[in-house]
């Protein structure tokens, strides 16, 4: 979930820890998301496909 300005996201760490952590900006989310994506899929192939372009 994003602030309403955008800047902060809120991600769940643990069981029941929510931290808010600052977003530069959407390039850069996309870009972390598709390196978590292509770490879990490395570790799954029986789900492994091509991921954010690369």
């Amino acid at each position: 979930m994003f602030s309403p300005d955008g800047k902060l996201i809120a991600i769940v760490v643990g069981k029941n820890t929510v931290q808010l952590r600052p977003v530069e900006g959407l390039d850069e989310l996309l870009a972390r998301s598709c390196g978590w994506l292509r770490d879990y899929l490395s570790t799954r192939p029986d789900v492994g496909k091509q991921v954010c372009g690369s």
